[in-house]
């Protein structure tokens, strides 16, 4: 199977499973979250408090005239070009709960490269290596080229391992 050829499995796959990727993704933030989900729920079961949400959401960002929106915008973009291991680090932190020191451990311990293929730290777009995690407990592996982490992806839904194997057969 080509990488065009596979692409287009995934983004087929994707497209048809939309709601059980976004449910999964859903039960895994729920088991690494409880107490944010829980605060959540309570503040959203008061129409005082969800009310007061909804108008902070609202609050500076649309209150803006259009040339402060694009001053904003602009900062914005500005600070993730010239800091872009800001993104990155908040990332590993929200997502994973590793640090960023954390993560140049991993990378070093692995010389570099992905843990799976041993193909080297960037791909040919420059982006950095996933980290590979149990999506039930949420504990880190490795990391893994993004060749190699949509692989792993694969083999955690067993009703796709069961047509990718037909399909090949």
């Amino acid at each position: 199977m080509s990488k065009n050829q596979t692409s287009e499995y995934f983004k087929a796959y994707y497209q048809q499973n939309h709601e059980k990727i976004l449910q999964r993704s859903r039960d895994r933030y729920a088991l690494k979250h409880p107490e944010i989900l829980a605060k959540q729920k309570e503040r959203l079961s008061d129409p005082e408090k969800r009310a007061k949400k909804n108008e902070a959401q609202r609050g500076a960002y649309s209150r803006m005239t259009s040339e402060q929106r694009a001053k904003y915008i602009e900062k914005k973009r500005l600070d993730r070009s010239t800091n872009p291991d800001k993104q990155h680090t908040a990332h590993l932190k929200n997502r994973y709960g590793i640090t960023k020191e954390q993560y140049d451990q991993l990378l070093e311990a692995q010389h570099g490269k992905c843990a799976l293929c041993h193909a080297a730290e960037a791909d040919p777009s420059g982006a950095r290596l996933h980290v590979d995690h149990d999506h039930k407990t949420g504990k880190v592996r490795g990391l893994v080229c993004r060749t190699c982490n949509r692989h792993l992806a694969a083999l955690d839904d067993q009703e796709f391992m069961v047509k990718a194997l037909a399909y090949r057969a």
